[in-house]
C-alpha cells in the first residue's frame, strides 16, 4: 500500500506545471484557408518536465458586441516536455456575420480593438486537466494574458 501511495504522489508531483513553466513567444505564421479554416504556428516554450496537451478550444468572437465568428480547434495539439519551438494548430472558423468580416479585413489591427472573446480552452498536463474559461474578454487583454505580444 505504501508503494502505491508513493507512486501516486510521485506521479502527481511530476504532473505539476507552474504558470511560469510555459510561455508563448507569439504567432510566428498563419495561413488563412478561406472561408472556414486557419493554420497557425504558435511559438511555445515548455520548461516543465511534463507534456502538455491542448484538448479543445471553443471561442466565440464578438465584434462591437455582435456575434462575429466561432473559432474551434480542429484537433488536439501536443507540446513535448522541455520544448522550445513552434507548435502547429489548426482551427475551424464559422462566420456569423460576413459583412463584419469585410470590415475587419479592411483594417484588422484596428478592428481587433473592438473585438471581445468568450469560450473555454481545455489543457491537460500529465494527469491534471485545466479548463480555462474566458468571459467577454477584449482580444488585446486575452493575448497579453497568454504572453502573446499584440
Amino acid at each position: 500500500m505504501k508503494k502505491i501511495t508513493l507512486i501516486l504522489l510521485v506521479a502527481l508531483l511530476a504532473s505539476c506545471v507552474g504558470r511560469d513553466d510555459v510561455s508563448f513567444t507569439g504567432v510566428n505564421s498563419y495561413e488563412l484557408k478561406l472561408p472556414s479554416a486557419v493554420d497557425v504556428s504558435l511559438g511555445v516554450e515548455n520548461r516543465s518536465g511534463t507534456k502538455l496537451l491542448l484538448r479543445s478550444c471553443e471561442l466565440q468572437v464578438y465584434y462591437r458586441g455582435n456575434d462575429f465568428m466561432k473559432v474551434t480547434l480542429a484537433g488536439p495539439a501536443t507540446v513535448p516536455a522541455h520544448f522550445a519551438g513552434n507548435v502547429p494548430l489548426s482551427f475551424r472558423l464559422g462566420m456569423d456575420n460576413p459583412l463584419s468580416a469585410l470590415m475587419v479585413m479592411g483594417n484588422p489591427r484596428r478592428a481587433a480593438e473592438s473585438m471581445t472573446v468568450s469560450g473555454e480552452i481545455i489543457v491537460r498536463a500529465g494527469i491534471k486537466r485545466k479548463k480555462i474559461k474566458i468571459d467577454n474578454q477584449p482580444v488585446k487583454q486575452l493575448m497579453t494574458s497568454f504572453g502573446i505580444s499584440y
